[in-house]
């Protein structure tokens, strides 16, 4: 439903359509849905091409990783925490607990 488009309101009410306004608003949402992929595309073959040129350049090196935290999930996995107690005492992913098992 486009909330500026009264039209497509009509489509999800229970009242009767004709069969022309109908097509007509199918069309509206078919054309907004394929706009919004097109912009979502677009933004992200940009991003891409924006991360290639910094990194050609030397200047994208990626997301830091925090010393800190990595340091702590190793201090707790030595204290034979599980996953799941370390993951509510520091509040971060399984994900990272098993990256930074498998970086040791």
């Amino acid at each position: 439903m486009v909330v500026d488009q009264p039209m497509t309101h009509a489509v999800f009410s229970s009242g009767e359509q004709n069969s022309i306004t109908l097509a007509l608003t199918e069309f509206m949402l078919d054309l907004g849905a394929a706009m919004a992929r097109d912009d979502y595309e677009t933004r992200h073959k940009r991003q891409a091409q924006g991360i290639a040129k910094a990194k050609s350049e030397g200047k994208y090196r990626g997301r830091r990783v925090n010393e800190s935290l990595h340091q702590d999930i190793r201090d707790q996995l030595s204290l034979g925490r599980s996953y799941s107690e370390i993951q509510q005492k520091l509040r971060c992913s399984r994900a990272t607990i098993a990256r930074v098992v498998k970086r040791d």
